[in-house]
């Protein structure tokens, strides 16, 4: 039976990846200070504004406007942003359910991932391919940073047969770029610096 199997992934400029990397960064400077902080504190990007909003119960002093900077401008943002915080103590009710000599849960989240021997890494083909697009994509861009920035992402599709990963049937790369490059040398830069890069180690099973 053939079914299509697609996963998508995300460079470390797209506003989700970098709010995660900046929330990363506050949760490493609590445990630095204060190895018994609890920190519940996340970030949101709109335009030019960054909010940074949640709960935290630490001793630690965190600067989080420059954490938030100093991250953005390493990942290639240019321009400045307004930050906007909002940021409490935590609720009783959660602490209470956190702070026990026992290990108990307070939160439910639903996980869906597999090891596969389909690939050497043993992870599903569709998303190790679209990991690796977006990795080679940030090593391009490093050196092409007038004309493409950090934000994007792409979509892999694999074929499967009886379980098997038989064809590669469409690579999609999404990137912000500078407003002045033509469609076809965007296009063209992408295939030959990216997507080709990529899937000549699968050629059997790549159009």
């Amino acid at each position: 039976m053939r079914r299509i199997l697609t996963s998508e992934s995300v460079n470390i400029g797209h506003p989700d990846k970098t709010c995660d990397v900046i929330a990363d960064a506050f949760l490493d400077e609590a445990l630095k200070q204060d190895k018994n902080s609890q920190m519940a504190v996340e970030c949101a990007i709109k335009d030019d504004k960054l909010f940074i909003y949640g709960e935290a119960t630490t001793k630690a002093k965190i600067d989080y406007d420059t954490i938030a900077k100093n991250i953005l401008k390493d990942i290639g943002y240019k321009n400045e942003f307004k930050i906007i915080k909002e940021i409490s103590e935590q609720s009783p009710d959660i602490n209470q359910a956190v702070v026990k000599t026992k290990l108990c849960a307070n939160d439910q989240g639903i996980c869906f991932g597999y090891a596969t021997n389909e690939t050497k890494e043993f992870m599903p083909l569709p998303i190790l391919l679209a990991h690796k697009l977006m990795k080679q994509y940030e090593i391009f861009r490093q050196s092409n940073s007038t004309k493409y920035f950090a934000d994007a992402k792409c979509q892999v599709s694999v074929a499967y047969e009886n379980d098997k990963p038989v064809e590669i049937s469409t690579v999609l790369v999404s990137c912000s770029h500078n407003k002045d490059l033509p469609h076809q040398e965007i296009e063209k830069d992408i295939w030959k610096n990216v997507v080709d890069v990529v899937l000549k180690e699968y050629k059997s099973i790549s159009k």
